[in-house]
């Protein structure tokens, strides 16, 4: 089984322990496996939970364009297709670059806020939309 890399699905090899800059977090540390585009995902991204991963992902991101993070959020295997998680990585993905633009009022801790307020479904959103009824896209 080869495993692939999660920013851009190409096969990892061994990096020989050396210094490597995460593609999530965007901390340098000791780092086990590279892609041949160079991407690495520290250990706590690959095995941490998807609201945590687009906590920590969009408060360490100078991203300014949404969709490019978007992109790498939703490559994480902890991201279902088709589940209600996606409301988190569309809070994330405006308020991150908005707060790298320097617009006034956008912080931390407001990103922190917009994700709580996401993770909250509206009242009869099964109802109506059947959401919960969709079947997995990635099955």
């Amino acid at each position: 089984m080869t495993l692939a890399c999660i920013a851009c699905n190409q096969p990892l090899k061994p990096a020989g322990n050396r210094a490597l800059l995460c593609t999530c977090r965007g901390e340098a540390e000791s780092g086990d496996l590279t892609c041949p585009e160079q991407h690495y995902v520290c250990e706590t991204c690959r095995v941490t939970t998807s609201t945590s991963l687009i906590l920590r992902t969009c408060i360490a991101s100078t991203a300014r364009e949404p969709s490019a993070l978007a992109d790498l959020l939703m490559k994480h295997p902890t991201k279902d297709r088709a589940g209600p998680g996606h409301r988190l990585i569309v809070a994330a993905v405006l308020f991150a670059p908005w707060r790298n633009a320097g617009l006034p009022g956008i912080s931390k801790a407001n990103l922190g806020l917009a994700l709580r307020h996401a993770s909250r479904p509206p009242l009869d959103a099964c109802a109506s939309s059947w959401i919960c009824h969709l079947p997995n896209l990635e099955a």
